[in-house]
């Protein structure tokens, strides 16, 4: 009896952990009906979180921030998603932990170069804008490979445009203008991509 009793819950839910930051978990319990995220706090001494999650089919579209202070050793909620009946559901996130909350409360305003730095060493950023079909069929493998990414429009992020054009000029790059889709993987950048799917390949 207990044993089909544990088979039946792990059926139902299963427990990821992603991300880690200065002694900082994102822990990720997907359940048929919800799914929580959580941030665990593995030091002795508090830490602060930015999280914000960019989701579709879902309640809750998570467009505004998290913004919370872990005490030690701890295990915080951050936020419960629940998807909507018969639509198709996916989400990405932005987390930043940082050792004072007075520093990811800027997160909430205008980035820094240093804010968009640490973020773009944290995550699989792809670099679109709305003209661009190569960038459309390249979000389209990547969701089909359900390989998370964190999607950012030139156009409209200028900051994050200036903060990666000076990477390229520093690896020799000397173009007039930026070829998309161009990716950051963790902060390696991938420029040009010509070929998606040798693309794909490298980051899986």
């Amino acid at each position: 009896m207990i044993k089909n009793l544990f088979l039946t819950i792990s059926i139902l839910f299963f427990l990821n952990t992603y991300s880690q930051k200065n002694g900082v978990n994102i822990i990720e319990e997907v359940g048929k009906k919800r799914t929580l995220i959580f941030a665990k706090n593995t030091t002795n001494k508090p830490r602060s979180v930015f999280f914000k999650v960019h989701a579709n089919g879902y309640r809750r579209s998570g467009d505004r921030p998290v913004i919370k202070q872990l005490p030690p050793n701890s295990k915080t909620l951050l936020i419960t998603l629940i998807p909507l009946v018969d639509v198709p559901s996916r989400y990405t996130y932005t987390f930043v932990a940082n050792k004072t909350l007075e520093n990811i409360q800027l997160k909430g305003k205008e980035e820094s170069e240093a804010d968009v730095a640490e973020l773009m060493k944290q995550e699989i950023v792809v670099f679109t804008n709305s003209s661009c079909s190569k960038c459309d069929n390249l979000k389209k493998q990547l969701n089909n490979k359900h390989i998370k990414y964190r999607e950012i429009d030139i156009d409209l992020r200028e900051r994050f445009y200036k903060y990666t054009w000076k990477l390229l000029e520093k690896k020799g790059y000397r173009t007039d203008t930026l070829k998309l889709p161009l990716a950051s993987v963790k902060g390696k950048i991938f420029h040009p991509i010509n070929s998606i799917a040798t693309f794909l390949n490298e980051i899986e």
